[in-house]
């Protein structure tokens, strides 16, 4: 009665809050904006978060100034810059960027190539020179250049496995037609098999140029320290006159396309948008963001609504370019359904939108939703420049801070204008396509808070158990106002049923619909207004982001301001403990076999399952599909889905981590009022532990694919405190893999070693995805590097270089609170000690060369081992897929 006394006082108190008021002001973040005299746009944002700077350089230019003659030089072009310039030979580049902690990346598009920077703020200098150096004086060694188009060929090959990336680039042809939106960003095997060294030269010397290039920085910088840097960096570099590209898109609208899959069909519908420049780019934001976000905008809700369409699943997307804008809609659908009786109900709903206003209330939710998104990205130092990457190709500046700015003061007038024109514009898609002046009518100084200085609060970490066993872990500083949240539930692989492998992702892909004290359509209005982030399952369509596709156990991470904790943990206990999964069953129902479906055709995780049942055994729980198998999807049924939610969803087997600025009492109180009455399970069960290797196995099997899949190592035993210098190894001994495969051989683009544990055993691994011919040659050669780094002598400049990588790479994975609240719960799943969060550091830096030497000497070994591979050839219908099972870093 005592604690209920105190929870209600403090209740009472939070009430009153300012961290609970629903006041919410918008405020550009601390920026400000230099052009040097080459033409050279810099743009720095001040995010004193975290010790971190990143640097995201766009270069303005990608496939849209590509022929079909040298399709695929942007990329290869980027590819290239990595291997060496006129002051660093590829291995210095390398030794450097590892020295420093360094992380350095690129990525090309349609519009641009972005190459980005991510390091401590003591190393920025490094950080810039070396960028410099790649953007203007990257030499393209000959002895590297055709290894790097071997490389690029493997990955070409590694995409064209992907049945999506083969149906996307039907489209772009059947689309465009011709120029260079109809081409693949990353070219094709005939252009680039004959492109020459002179070709790629050529492309960097027309458009690698400062006045074509746009920076922004953030992170924990004093400014005019950051511009002298980048003037001695970048704006020395020459200015060139670069040959301006205009591409009209010319086209009858709407444009369907239909393709036909394995079980179903798909019909793409594209029709005209606005540019960013657009008058119309503004209200567009309100159209699309009312009609199809999520699953729940109005457009797909109503289409969906129709069950004679037959509609598995809409994707709505939306792209712009400097000339034109598209919106497009992806529609999956029953096999038996004919195209064009969904193409005319498609066009019938947007001519029903065309009649209807947007509400004053609606129109205030999706200003306040978008306001909030835009400061919980400012918060992901790591992505943000790459999110922003294509307002900044386009736009510069005026994309920077006038956007926000000009959709908080858009009139309602203005935005159901646009609704009442919208489709009308089909016909004369050049009325959306021109130029207005909306940037040039966008005031922001009521946007612009001024600079206030505080100290830097040290971080705490803080526990609570709740009385039904529910972990609640709190990271708390000053730092910022985001709020992260993160939910763990344990064990994932042990808790399934056996006739119904892949339930567990079933659940997730059920969450946040409806729930007992938020319906749909509440619930979608209350997360808008507190413009909340909630991720409850993996994206597929995102590659290399499977941290959610683990059978250890699955979570859900939500992001929204402090200010609005109480109703996010509101919301998320409700949708937890007391979810509708009734509503959309069929639904989520038709999407996960869909995706067992591919998953089961997909030959890199193929190999994967089959390695993993060879090291741990067939019927070990870490061996299973997370995703289920297509008979094990089809036996899922409602009542087996609630059944598991009751067992799975419960207090003891979850961990709640969360970041905040909110001290202890508040958050604590908070979890107790929302979540004490989630049940506790009747039992835990645990995933066994795995074996000991103790004799080699070899197996292959024939795989659609164009690349052979191979995967080799072994399990040991060691003291747990081997671990932090087992990672340091392994980490030396990747470096030396990809360094000798991928750089010097061109065998492959993706490649490495792992070194893992579960339950007090170690496993290893060492894996490469190549071309059929040499198959053998990178089985021998991953063997030939497991032995000559076990037998060679490591030095301490390398040791160390490895060392300053893992800790860079240990920062950047804390450099959001969304990843920060991931680690927490991690570390606490797999048993680290309190403290582990902060001392992890020190660990690092403390593993000596004696430690790693004995390390090798002991654990690496050829023999025993277990390999596995796929053999490119037919289809393979047996085989089920196995879920990225990505190695536990050290977080």
């Amino acid at each position: 009665m005592r604690f209920l006394l105190i929870l209600l006082i403090c209740n009472l108190l939070l009430m009153n809050s300012s961290a609970y008021s629903n006041d919410f002001q918008y405020h550009l973040p601390t920026y400000s904006y230099r052009q040097f005299d080459n033409g050279f746009q810099l743009i720095l944002v001040e995010n004193h978060t975290n010790p971190l700077i990143a640097t995201i350089v766009v270069t303005r230019t990608g496939l849209r100034n590509e022929t079909a003659g040298n399709n695929g030089v942007s990329h290869l072009l980027e590819h290239l810059t990595f291997n060496g310039t006129e002051k660093r030979t590829q291995k210095e580049l390398y030794d450097e960027l590892d020295y420093y902690g360094i992380y350095l990346n690129a990525q090309t598009s349609e519009d641009y190539t972005t190459y980005m920077a991510l390091n401590h703020k003591d190393q920025v200098t490094h950080a810039l020179d070396i960028m410099a150096d790649m953007l203007f004086n990257s030499t393209f060694p000959e002895e590297k250049f055709e290894k790097e188009k071997g490389i690029v060929m493997e990955e070409i090959r590694k995409d064209s496995e992907n049945p999506d990336f083969r149906k996307e680039q039907a489209l772009r042809k059947a689309f465009y037609q011709q120029g260079p939106y109809s081409m693949p960003v990353i070219g094709t095997p005939e252009s680039i098999d004959k492109m020459t060294r002179q070709q790629v030269a050529d492309y960097y010397d027309t458009y690698y140029s400062p006045n074509s290039m746009i920076c922004m920085v953030v992170g924990d910088f004093r400014r005019q320290e950051m511009i002298g840097l980048f003037e001695k960096a970048f704006g020395k570099a020459e200015k060139k006159d670069i040959p301006l590209r205009t591409i009209n898109l010319k086209k009858v609208f709407p444009f369907f396309f239909n393709q036909e899959n394995e079980n179903d069909q798909t019909l793409t519908m594209k029709i005209p948008a606005p540019t960013l420049f657009s008058q119309h780019y503004i209200p567009f934001h309100f159209y699309y963001r009312q009609a199809f976000e999520d699953e729940n905008g109005e457009f797909i809700q109503a289409f969906k609504e129709d069950k004679k369409l037959g509609i598995i699943k809409v994707e709505p997307s939306y792209e712009y370019h400097p000339e034109f804008g598209i919106l497009t809609l992806k529609i999956t659908y029953r096999k038996n359904i004919i195209p064009e009786m969904l193409q005319n109900a498609a066009v019938r709903q947007f001519e029903k939108l065309q009649g209807r206003n947007m509400s004053r209330e609606v129109i205030q939710t999706i200003k306040r939703s978008t306001a909030i998104s835009e400061i919980l990205q400012t918060d992901k130092i790591l992505y943000y420049g790459f999110l922003k990457a294509q307002e900044l190709a386009v736009g510069g500046l005026d994309a920077f801070e006038k956007i926000i700015p000009a959709i908080l003061e858009a009139s309602e007038q203005e935005i159901n204008r646009f609704h009442q024109l919208y489709p009308q514009t089909w016909s004369k898609p050049e009325q959306l396509f021109s130029r207005g002046n909306w940037p040039a009518k966008t005031q922001i100084e009521p946007y612009v808070k001024k600079k206030t200085f505080s100290e830097k609060q040290e971080s705490q970490i803080y526990h609570h158990t709740l009385e039904n066993g529910l972990e609640t872990i709190l990271l708390q500083n000053q730092d910022n106002p985001v709020l992260a949240m993160h939910l763990l539930f344990k064990n994932r692989a042990a808790w399934e049923p056996a006739g119904v492998i892949g339930i567990a992702n079933f659940l997730h892909h059920s969450l946040f619909k409806s729930s007992r004290n938020y319906p749909a359509e509440k619930l979608q209005l209350e997360l808008k207004n507190i413009g909340a982030e909630i991720k409850a399952y993996d994206w597929d369509f995102i590659p290399y982001d499977d941290y959610y596709n683990v059978p250890e156990y699955s979570y859900i991470r939500v992001l929204t301001l402090d200010q609005f904790m109480e109703k996010a943990i509101s919301i998320v206990s409700d949708n937890i403990i007391h979810p509708d999964l009734t509503e959309s069953f069929d639904d989520v129902k038709k999407q996960i076999q869909l995706l067992a479906q591919r998953n089961a055709k997909n030959a890199s995780y193929l190999s994967r399952l089959n390695f993993l049942k060879m090291m741990f055994g067939k019927g070990h729980p870490l061996t299973r599909p997370v995703s289920g198998t297509t008979a094990s999807v089809d036996s899922i049924d409602i009542e087996k889905l609630q059944e598991f939610h009751s067992n799975y969803f419960t207090a003891d087997n979850c961990i709640l981590s969360i970041v905040s600025s909110l001290d202890s009492s508040t958050v604590f109180g908070l979890v107790e009022q929302y979540f004490a009455d989630m049940p506790a399970s009747q039992r835990i069960p645990v995933i066994p532990e795995i074996p000991l290797t103790l004799k080699s196995e070899r197996d292959s099997v024939i795989a659609g694919s164009q690349q052979s899949y191979i995967y080799l190592g072994y399990s040991f035993d060691a003291p747990a405190k081997a671990e932090v210098p087992l990672k340091i190894m392994n980490d030396m001994l990747s470096g030396r893999i990809a360094f000798s495969l991928r750089e010097q051989k061109g065998w492959a683009y993706r490649l490495g070693s792992t070194i893992d544990s579960w339950r007090n055993r170690f496993y290893f691994y060492a894996t490469i995805g190549t071309a059929r011919e040499t198959t053998f040659p990178a089985i021998a050669g991953l063997k030939d590097e497991i032995i000559g780094f076990r037998d060679a002598t490591i030095d301490t400049s390398g040791l160390e270089r490895t060392k300053n990588s893992m800790l860079g790479s240990l920062a950047r994975r804390r450099a959001s609170r969304e990843s920060q609240a991931y680690i927490l719960g991690i570390n606490s799943f797999f048993g680290y000690p309190e403290d582990y969060y902060f001392t992890i550091y020190d660990s690092i830096k403390s593993v000596s060369l004696e430690a790693v030497s004995q390390l090798k000497a002991q654990y690496l070994s050829a023999e025993p081992l277990k390999l596995f591979y796929t053999i490119p050839g037919g289809e393979q219908k047996s085989e089920q897929k196995m879920p990225a099972m990505p190695g536990r870093m050290i977080h």
